[in-house]
């Protein structure tokens, strides 16, 4: 019996894997018959990640709400589910209940809080208010992961000033960085606004050379950019 909480997060883990809630809900039902009254940590975390992955948003709350001693990993997998799914809402409730726990967000937890905060109503304050506290816990500017997520966000939501001081600001702008600009810029229609990343890189002096080769995503992006222009611009 002891290693039965094992054997019954690999059966969620597996019902993740093959996408299916009648598995998934069989290995809770079994968890809550062998394990009752309250349910490992890892286990409910594990049920939170099955419920958010599999879009059951009611059942991962539940999950999470009877989870005894929730961690980071719980909150971050119904974040991150919430956030996928296009429910920013619970995302950021989730965030904010997380903190008023005293449990610490980490490199996991910002980039599906800034990706719900993407999503976040018109004129919300929620994104730069996650900046602060990234920025608060020694994540900004240096994750690159983070700060891209910070970077898609501010796209998203209109912020293009506050977009290119926080580039300006990372130390060490890798592929990801650049990616995540070029994609908004092309995306944001105009190829004059890739033109002035590009042109805020050289001012840093963070000239694309060959430290940065583009990767096979950026390249397309790159392309887009100068459709319907008279020059491809420089590196």
């Amino acid at each position: 019996m002891a290693a039965e909480p094992q054997l019954l997060a690999a059966a969620v883990e597996a019902a993740i894997a093959s996408r299916s809630p009648r598995l998934g809900r069989a290995a809770h039902a079994r968890a809550l018959r062998l394990l009752s009254p309250d349910l490992p940590p890892f286990i409910c975390a594990h049920l939170v990640n099955l419920y958010s992955k599999l879009d059951l948003p009611a059942a991962a709350a539940s999950a999470l709400a009877s989870d005894p001693s929730p961690t980071v990993v719980s909150f971050t997998a119904f974040i991150s589910g919430a956030a996928q799914h296009a429910r920013p809402l619970p995302a950021l409730s989730a965030f904010a209940a997380m903190l008023r726990l005293g449990i610490r967000p980490n490199d996991f937890t910002f980039p599906s809080a800034f990706k719900a905060a993407a999503s976040a109503p018109p004129r919300s304050d929620v994104g730069p208010q996650i900046h602060a506290l990234a920025l608060r816990f020694g994540y900004l500017p240096v994750d690159p992961f983070v700060s891209c997520a910070a970077l898609d966000m501010y796209f998203k939501t209109g912020r293009l000033g506050l977009a290119r001081r926080l580039f300006e600001e990372m130390p060490n702008r890798k592929v990801v960085a650049w990616n995540a600009v070029m994609t908004n810029a092309v995306l944001d229609g105009p190829s004059r606004r890739s033109k002035l990343t590009l042109g805020s890189g050289r001012l840093v002096g963070c000239q694309m050379s060959s430290r940065y080769v583009p990767s096979s995503t950026r390249v397309p992006e790159r392309c887009s950019c100068c459709l319907g222009t008279n020059s491809m611009g420089s590196w």
